[in-house]
């Protein structure tokens, strides 16, 4: 299955400088080994490893959670500051619109 998805990968007719060897017989080799020392280890070392995620994943979870603010962030721009900064921006997109389109009209006319 994996020789297949490598395979099916879209290929580059660009000139490079640097290509990978055996391409695609060496990532599937690269992927047949490690498959293989995997199935290699004990069953301790996967409990082990669960174990080391699962404290992984809580901990990346729960320190993005907490500090994830949003609107709530005391680093966030005041209210003010960002309703001028939306302001601004918004008057900026029209005009450029505003631009193009009257370049435009006198274009097609």
């Amino acid at each position: 299955m994996c020789a297949v998805v490598i395979y099916l990968q879209p290929q580059s007719t660009a000139r490079l400088h640097f290509k990978v060897p055996f391409l695609p017989w060496l990532p599937i080799a690269s992927v047949m080994i490690n498959i293989h020392l995997m199935l290699k280890l004990s069953n301790a070392t996967w409990i082990r490893f669960a174990v080391w995620m699962l404290i992984g994943f809580i901990i990346y979870f729960t320190y993005g959670i907490r500090h994830a603010g949003g609107a709530k962030s005391k680093h966030n721009i005041s209210m003010p500051a960002m309703q001028e900064y939306e302001d601004n921006a918004t008057s900026s997109i029209v005009s450029e619109t505003s631009t193009f389109s009257e370049k435009d009209n006198l274009i097609h006319k």
